[in-house]
């Protein structure tokens, strides 16, 4: 289990009311946090082992979703909001994603996925990448977007 998990697993048990996330019109303790991230990471379980990309615009979502996935152990996959339609694919497909987490099942219906209701307003598309073997202790793919041509993981 990574640090982070165990701390806030910890913090959940002995400090709960915490604030773990904070913005100005909203806030979450550890407690909630914690919870949030379980039943997200139960919720998942359909992906299996598969690489999930991240789609979330949500900043507390997509900080509850990153939590579910480390605690969960996929590799991860997020993906910029300022990425166009083209280089989203492109990170899906080479980083051999099998689904991607979303906060927006209407571009993913647009673009002819099922979207599956998962938990915390997010959907679980389904994609139809090959699947990519990475190296062991994978645990996030970051793309860059690069100045030239396609985006780059690193």
């Amino acid at each position: 289990m990574s640090a982070v998990i165990r701390h806030i697993r910890k913090l959940a048990a002995t400090d709960r009311w915490r604030p773990a996330l904070s913005a100005p019109a909203q806030q979450l303790g550890y407690g909630e946090l914690w919870q949030a991230v379980r039943e997200l990471a139960a919720t998942l379980a359909a992906a299996g082992d598969r690489t999930i990309a991240m789609d979330i615009a949500n900043p507390f979502t997509w900080m509850m979703a990153d939590l579910a996935l480390v605690l969960k152990r996929n590799v991860t996959v997020p993906l910029p909001p300022f990425f166009t339609a083209a280089q989203k694919e492109h990170a899906i497909h080479s980083s051999g994603a099998g689904w991607v987490l979303t906060d927006a099942p209407d571009a993913a219906d647009a673009a002819g996925k099922q979207a599956v209701s998962c938990a915390r307003g997010l959907f679980l598309c389904p994609v139809s990448a090959r699947r990519v073997v990475h190296h062991h202790g994978t645990a996030k793919i970051t793309y860059t977007s690069g100045t030239t041509g396609d985006p780059k993981g690193v």
